[in-house]
């Protein structure tokens, strides 16, 4: 299990690359950030995105090894906000995260399971293996419902006068 992060980075001006966090797992999104309003950059592939040459503000973006590698060498240092997988590993720096802040009874409920399994009580493990895999199912419902959205309908499908043979 993963947690959701958004991340500020900042491009430099001349540079096309952005490191990576540490606890990188898979990307989300980047957005280019300037006076609280939000552009989603178009993801791509790496060695398959076009490069420009000059310097502007990027369009697109690619994971390249421990880089985010944008089109276009940044003209300015751009803000950039970056949402990813991260890793729930624990350090000095980050001594929490969003797992034990908002579902602290799946960490018990492994811990428990882990101790038993260590003392080898396999009634315990069973009850706490359960217990611990009942929480993360209801905590994956939960983030699905939380993403779920409305479709909407082109509004020129509605009109009368569209035709899907004559366009």
């Amino acid at each position: 299990m993963f947690t959701e992060t958004d991340l500020p980075l900042t491009g430099e001006v001349g540079s096309r690359n952005l490191a990576l966090p540490a606890d990188f797992v898979e990307p989300i999104s980047l957005h280019l950030t300037s006076g609280g309003s939000y552009v989603e950059l178009r993801p791509d592939v790496a060695g398959e995105m076009p490069l420009q040459s000059g310097q502007g503000s990027p369009n697109a973006w690619a994971i390249n090894g421990s880089n985010i590698q944008i089109d276009t060498p940044c003209d300015r240092a751009y803000s950039f906000s970056f949402r990813y997988r991260a890793k729930f590993a624990l350090s000095d720096d980050k001594p929490t995260n969003w797992l034990i802040e908002n579902h602290p009874d799946v960490y018990l409920a492994a811990s428990l399971g882990w101790g038993a399994a260590f003392v080898m009580d396999d009634a315990s493990l069973a009850k706490w293996k359960a217990l611990a895999e009942e929480a993360i199912n209801s905590i994956g419902w939960q983030i699905s419902r939380s993403r779920l959205t409305t479709a909407t309908v082109d509004p020129a499908l509605l009109t009368s006068r569209f035709s899907i043979t004559r366009g």
